[in-house]
Order: C-alpha cells, then structure tokens, then sequence
C-alpha cells in the first residue's frame, strides 16, 4: 500500500473526545486503525480545529481540558495542520461551487474541507451526511466507518 492521506472531520474527532458520544465506538475504532497503520498520515485545516473547540464548548467541557485535547492532536506525529493558499482555492473554486449549487445547505467550513481533500489528495473520514454526499459528488475518496476506511486502505 502506498501513503495514504486522510483528512479527518470535526464530527470524528469530537466523539472521539466525548466518551459519551453515540459515535464514540466508531471514532475510537477509526483512530485505532490509524494508529496501526505507519502509512497513514492525518491532515487537518485550522477550521476542523474550530470546530472541535466549539463543540466542546457547546457540551460544557472545560475551556483547560478543550486546550488540553486539541494540543493532543496538534501534537500527535501522524497530524499536520494544512491551510490552502489563495491559488489552491482558486483552483478547485468552480467544482465546488457548482456543487454548492446543487447543495445549498452546504456549509462554508465543509467547503473549506472539500477543498483542502481535493487539494491534497486526500480522502476524508466523516459522518457528517451531507459532507459525505459533497463529497462523493466530487469523487473525493470518503469513509464513515472503521469498515469504510478499512476498504480504502
């Protein structure tokens, strides 16, 4: 197998983080599969960042804890934080828009992300739905389970 670039949603990372989380099992299950595999390398765009630090805030979690787990995962050597330069978003612009067309509901932060997966190469692990249906639609390589991302690798 050759190197194998993932792009991993807020919405893993968060159960993961949320013992209680329906989705934990899952999340758990993923990032257990990762750990394993020295082929897979995680890449994640500031947003997602964002987004696990909102949800925890949402959940009541404490801001030092919240600190705590995100520089976890800033840390971890699998993990590089990407942003796209200007060029790079002028790039996939069109494709994505026009499937923002067809899916107004899409959010601006899931556009970020489809983005940065096409940019990059990379598949993306989610369960968020819609995300995955974007991103099917732009023939990014996806995955939701441990089962998925066992059949991507």
């Amino acid at each position: 197998m050759s190197k194998c670039i993932l792009l991993v949603d807020a919405n893993v990372f968060s159960s993961l983080l949320h013992k209680d989380d329906a989705l934990h099992r899952n999340a758990k299950e993923i990032f257990e599969i990762i750990s394993k595999n020295n082929k897979v390398k995680i890449i994640v765009p500031p947003i997602i960042l964002y987004e696990i630090c909102t949800v925890a805030l949402k959940k009541g979690i404490d801001k030092k804890i919240i600190k705590e787990k995100t520089q976890r995962i800033i840390d971890w050597n699998k993990v590089s934080i990407v942003s796209l330069s200007e060029l790079s978003i002028y790039k996939h612009i069109n494709r994505t828009a026009r499937n923002h067309v067809r899916e107004p509901a899409i959010k601006t932060n899931d556009l970020i992300i489809l983005n940065t997966a096409l940019e990059l190469d990379a598949a993306l692990v989610s369960t968020d739905k819609k995300l995955l249906k974007s991103a099917k639609r732009l023939k990014v390589p996806c995955c939701r389970n441990s089962e998925d991302l066992l059949g991507l690798l």
